[in-house]
């Protein structure tokens, strides 16, 4: 704020400015009496936030006169003006990159990422600062700047994951927090990876429990077995292990089987892994050319995988 030149202060006050008050007073008490039992209308704005607290109570005061018209004219054009403020700024450019690339959910590897913004800001890279980049915009960005942004703007998390050039750094967003970010910065995020479905819902997941009937009195079962299957009939389906038996297979026979490959996106606990045997939460399922199915560790699930988009 700067200092003001007023044409008299307040001290300067003269008995023809106080008659002037004194009238301005009187007018308003008439109007405030006469307006007593109005009531503010309750209006909708096409904003929120500041904005909505600012101007809100402006158009309730002048709504139905002419000016209403004007103001929210002029309110749009500032809604707009913010929004284009927030998507040139690094934080608008990096969501806007972000979103184009993490369209199928699959962990988002940085180096693609930093390719992508690069692009994106119009960089120069120099050969002896690989992890710096000069811009037109925003002078020097570092990988660390970036990485910084990713965690606390996108709130991603940064994890390790092998790839086709070894150990590598890869981030994870969470869809609905992403979602309400990118609408902030004007993004239009649409994912093109199916929702996931329940336990319930997906019927290659859902295990069948057949339970024969049988009679306390069998000629053709022993006792011992008529009283196993009641056992079993009375366990509930929360503690049935998933998956499908069939046949033991190496990495290269299962490949040759395999009709399709996917990585969990939701916890199915604790499992046998079909190839090397071992106990451990479940991250990939395996389907084979007869809809036969099992789960595989992230181990096993990685290299079936890798081993299958080489074969192609």
């Amino acid at each position: 704020m700067t200092e003001g030149i007023p044409n008299k202060d307040w001290a300067d006050l003269n008995e023809t400015d106080e008659q002037r008050l004194r009238e301005l007073r009187n007018m308003l008490l008439k109007w405030r009496l006469a307006c007593m039992d109005w009531k503010i209308p309750d209006i909708e704005l096409p904003v929120k936030g500041r904005l909505k607290e600012l101007w809100k109570p402006v158009i309730q005061i002048i709504s139905g006169l002419t000016v209403e018209k004007d103001l929210r004219t002029h309110l749009e054009l500032l809604q707009k003006e913010r929004l284009n403020e927030r998507i040139n700024t690094l934080e608008g450019r990096l969501v806007k990159v972000v979103c184009e690339l993490y369209v199928s959910g699959e962990p988002l590897a940085f180096a693609d990422l930093w390719t992508d913004l690069i692009m994106e800001l119009g960089g120069k890279l120099d050969n002896k600062k690989p992890h710096k980049v000069d811009t037109p915009e925003f002078g020097e960005i570092t990988k660390q700047k970036i990485g910084y942004r990713l965690r606390e703007v996108l709130w991603g998390k940064k994890i390790k994951a092998r790839g086709q050039e070894g150990t590598e750094r890869v981030y994870e967003f969470d869809f609905e927090k992403l979602k309400r970010i990118a609408k902030k910065y004007g993004c239009n995020f649409v994912p093109k990876f199916p929702t996931i479905m329940s336990l319930e819902e997906c019927p290659t997941l859902k295990p069948e429990i057949k339970i024969e009937e049988t009679r306390v009195l069998s000629e053709n079962k022993p006792f011992q077995e008529i009283l196993k299957t009641q056992k079993e009939a009375n366990i509930p389906p929360d503690v049935v292990q998933l998956g499908n038996s069939g046949t033991e297979y190496t990495l290269e026979q299962l490949a040759l089987h395999t009709k399709s490959i996917t990585r969990l996106r939701m916890d199915f606990g604790i499992n046998t892994c079909k190839l090397c045997k071992t106990k451990d939460r479940s991250e990939w399922q395996v389907t084979e050319f007869d809809d036969s199915w099992h789960f595989l560790c992230g181990s096993c699930g990685q290299k079936l995988s890798e081993k299958l988009n080489k074969n192609q």
